[in-house]
């Protein structure tokens, strides 16, 4: 009764047959107010939203946000040097750039075609050229023993990165379980 819960007479029975008196126990432990959890959440809250504006910043040991915050460029310096003399040379043209590597891709294709190596297995796939280019570089450094290739795959839009050529399917799947390490597939030409 004492604690907002009354006791049925059989149940009371039951549970204190010997008609003694309700002993109320204290814990020593008392709650703290909700108020209390929720100013404490918002103080995290906030310094939380600090720190991530901080680190942005580059507060942290670098400039790790895209804003550059806090980075500090060298002074301007003046030379007394004469400014180059402009050059009649006309400029270049850059689709005219743009089709000669076409053509010499073109050309590659054409010459692995006839010397038999129809099947290559592909290292990656751009459809920008020179994140192509950028990935034969890298693999030349990491695997000097490949020959990679840039294949243009026009139905596609696509610029393919091919490791190891072969007149046969069997031979480069042989070859590619060579280079577990990379993710590989198999293009025939």
């Amino acid at each position: 009764e004492q604690g907002g819960f009354i006791v049925g007479p059989v149940l009371h029975n039951a549970l204190n047959p010997m008609e003694e008196d309700v002993v109320t126990m204290e814990t020593g432990r008392k709650s703290t107010p909700s108020w209390v959890w929720i100013v404490i959440a918002i103080i995290l809250a906030a310094l939380v939203a600090v720190g991530v504006m901080l680190c942005k910043r580059g507060a942290f040991g670098g400039a790790t946000g895209g804003d550059n915050v806090g980075v500090v460029l060298p002074a301007p310096t003046t030379t007394t040097e004469p400014a180059p003399a402009p050059t009649s040379k006309p400029a270049e043209d850059p689709l005219a750039s743009v089709e000669a590597a076409r053509a010499a891709v073109t050309a590659a294709e054409a010459a692995a075609v006839a010397s038999n190596e129809r099947f290559h297995v592909i290292a990656g796939a751009f459809s920008i050229e020179s994140n192509a280019d950028n990935f034969i570089a890298r693999l030349k450094r990491e695997y000097p023993e490949l020959t990679p290739r840039k294949i243009a795959d026009a139905s596609k839009g696509l610029y393919l990165v091919s490791i190891i050529q072969t007149a046969t399917r069997r031979e480069a799947s042989g070859k590619m379980n060579l280079y577990r390490d990379l993710d590989l597939w198999i293009y025939e030409q």
